[in-house]
């Protein structure tokens, strides 16, 4: 009787260490998705889909330097957001499994806590639209109302989610919209001034294509004098 005791102890003793030692890669997976379920995942996955958006458009396009700058600012952005969780320190209330679906970086533990401010998902978010609207805006002068409207959708749809999920506050996304957006902007400052070679490097959304290379400036005209030899 004592040895299976002992071996019954044994085993749930090894699960337990298992259990504490497994990474946390995914460490709720949302039970019985349905429609509504997927949906709040999709929501949820916005700020990742939106990223490798703009790599396959940076490779599509021949800008892959542009691809490359963006995603140095993007890790920066991430990095910074990090740091500002460690220092509030603001723990999550929520036993949504959205909440902590997303791995580290994106899910900030501390032991079992989770830190929720401010939002990755905002910060990321705002970033990106700061990043590549703002030249087209207020340097280019000719804002694409589409994409305005559609960034400014899917901050909205997500932040929403979050919020009515209880996995961030409104302050939390607050704070990821003021951090990502001032990052963006300064971000895009360096850019333009590193761009020394006027490459266009900071206007990520500008592809020039073989012909705005080899047109001809304008229409010139020409006089010509006919001269008769003798």
């Amino acid at each position: 009787m004592s040895s299976s005791s002992s071996s019954q102890t044994d085993s749930k003793n090894l699960e337990k260490n298992l259990l504490s030692i497994r990474p946390k890669i995914i460490k709720h997976v949302p039970q019985n998705l349905g429609v509504i379920s997927i949906l709040k995942l999709f929501i949820f996955l916005i700020p990742f889909l939106v990223v490798l958006s703009i790599i396959l458009y940076s490779i599509i396009s021949n800008n892959s330097l542009k691809g490359l700058i963006f995603i140095s600012g993007l890790v920066i952005v991430i990095f910074f957001n990090i740091i500002l969780k460690h220092i509030l320190k603001v723990k999550s209330t929520s036993d949504s499994a959205y909440c902590n679906f997303f791995p580290t970086p994106f899910s900030i533990y501390n032991k079992t806590n989770l830190f929720t401010s401010p939002s990755t998902n905002a910060t990321i978010l705002s970033f990106i639209s700061v990043y590549l609207l703002y030249p087209m805006i207020f340097v280019k002068k000719n804002p694409n109302i589409f994409l305005i409207i559609l960034f400014f959708i899917l901050f909205l749809m997500n932040s929403l989610v979050e919020v009515f999920e209880n996995c961030v506050s409104v302050f939390s996304v607050l704070l990821g919209l003021i951090t990502g957006s001032l990052f963006g902007f300064l971000f895009y400052c360096f850019v333009k001034m590193k761009d020394s070679d006027n490459l266009n490097l900071s206007n990520f959304l500008e592809v020039k294509s073989n012909t705005s290379f080899c047109k001809k400036k304008d229409d010139q005209n020409y006089k010509c004098v006919i001269k008769y030899k003798k």
